[in-house]
């Protein structure tokens, strides 16, 4: 029996071809709807993440920029690429898109937070993560600490930056410059000019020979009745310091503090003790002759 003389395969046959003619009809129509410009996205609603006010960013440039290259309208629009549009602009950290009926869109936005500054010219944020911006715009530019290191290190060194800050608050000190060498040695330049050598984090920790110095640091300044300009804590059991030399000042006091003040003798001139002679040979030759 073939397929025509078959009423049951034949009905069969029949709902199905009704049923994606049916499917085509609507996807047609639903393209045809979608495709109006009513949809068409005419704003973005650009705003913080909660808790965090946009400082940097301008929200209004943001949505001008944006607007101009959306396709699609609201149903086609990418917002995959939209995300990575917005966080490929300077200050964004990270942005999360969605559709809002019937012609907008909402971008929530993270925006960096500056903590310090990386010596190739890039920022460190909050979360210790390099991003590229005009540094320029700071409120607080001169503020903000330097750090280096190899490539990569970044993370380490904020970290560093981070913990050496805490070990210092009971001397009242930051750290403006941190640096890790290529050997991984580190230097620490604090706000006061005071210079820490650190070396590697070996043998006695860094941490416990940070807490050391700290500790009687201020004894050592009052001994030595200075401030000392550099720190050495590469030794295991102990540190060495170096201090500037007092200079020589008007009273004739040099050397350390408090030393006697140095007055000059009183030379007696050979003319005046000749005279002095010939008087009295002069007083005796007359007492004789009288």
């Amino acid at each position: 029996m073939t397929v025509w003389h078959n009423p049951r395969l034949l009905r069969w046959l029949a709902s199905w071809l009704m049923l994606a003619g049916l499917c085509l009809l609507v996807i047609g129509a639903a393209r045809w709807v979608i495709s109006r410009p009513f949809f068409n996205i005419t704003k973005i609603e650009v705003q913080a993440v909660a808790g965090a006010p946009l400082v940097q960013i301008d929200a209004t440039l943001l949505t001008t920029v944006q607007l101009g290259e959306l396709k699609g309208g609201l149903f086609g629009a990418d917002l995959n690429r939209v995300k990575r549009s917005f966080e490929s602009m300077a200050w964004v950290r990270k942005a999360n898109v969605r559709r809002i009926w019937p012609n907008q869109l909402q971008v929530e936005i993270e925006e960096h937070r500056a903590l310090a500054l990386w010596d190739d010219g890039r920022i460190v944020n909050t979360f210790g993560d390099l991003f590229s911006a005009n540094s320029a715009a700071l409120d607080n530019e001169s503020d903000l600490a330097m750090l280096s290191g190899p490539p990569g290190s970044h993370n380490e060194v904020t970290r560093r930056w981070q913990e050496l800050n805490e070990w210092l608050q009971p001397l009242g000190r930051s750290v403006s410059e941190l640096t890790l060498s290529d050997r991984h040695a580190w230097q620490v330049d604090l706000d006061n000019g005071l210079v820490l050598l650190l070396g590697r984090d070996q043998g006695t920790q860094i941490k416990d020979r940070v807490q050391r110095m700290v500790r009687v640091l201020p004894e050592v300044n009052q001994r030595l009745g200075r401030a000392v300009t550099q720190i050495d804590l590469r030794h295991p059991e102990g540190f060495a310091v170096r201090a500037p030399k007092l200079e020589k000042v008007s009273d004739g006091v040099s050397g350390e503090p408090n030393s006697p003040k140095v007055t000059p003798k009183q030379n007696t001139k050979p003319e005046a003790k000749q005279k002095v002679e010939n008087e009295k040979s002069n007083e005796v030759s007359k007492r004789e002759q009288g």
